[in-house]
């Protein structure tokens, strides 16, 4: 079955039997646990705002790379923690609590659709932007010179908002 004529063939044979034996009995992570988990509503909750923000990241900044909307995430879920008055600790030993149990964690994750279902979206049509492209941006070149016209409109309104506030 096995040819054992080549003078590393047992060896490797050994090694790789000894690395299947090794993995085979490490215990398993358990997670069954439930002594500091975040009571189920309050999950619901902070899941709700947590989907919110990602929703909202994804909207924003689709031109971006990966790493940086990685970034802007993470930055973001301090706040919603602190605002749900939870420990990050105790969020993902929640988190990987649910994720090991996929009946619980589909239970779950339908009620935090049931909440974002009931979220209408704001009508943003209506609203004013803070600077209005100039008229003839889709005249210039490329984009620098769009830029730089952008810029140029910016420093002006900024200039007009300033003296509004004096």
């Amino acid at each position: 079955m096995f040819d054992f004529s080549h003078k590393y063939s047992l060896k490797i044979f050994y090694t790789i039997l000894f690395s299947l034996l090794f993995v085979a009995c490490v215990k398993k992570h358990n997670t069954t646990f439930t002594s500091n988990l975040l009571p189920k509503d309050k999950m619901i909750n902070v899941l709700t705002d947590v989907f919110l923000m990602e929703s909202y990241i994804n909207t924003k900044v689709q031109n971006t790379d990966a790493d940086s909307v990685l970034l802007i995430k993470k930055a973001l879920y301090a706040p919603i923690l602190k605002h749900h008055k939870v420990d990050s600790a105790e969020f993902y030993t929640t988190f990987n609590f649910y994720q090991s149990h996929p009946k619980e964690f589909v239970a779950l994750l339908q009620l935090v659709d049931s909440n974002l279902v009931k979220i209408k979206p704001l009508d943003t049509t209506k609203e004013k932007l803070f600077v209005e492209p100039p008229k003839n941006i889709d005249n210039f070149g490329n984009y620098k010179e769009q830029e730089a016209a952008m810029q140029k409109e910016l420093l002006r309104n900024k200039g007009y908002l300033l003296k509004q506030k004096q």
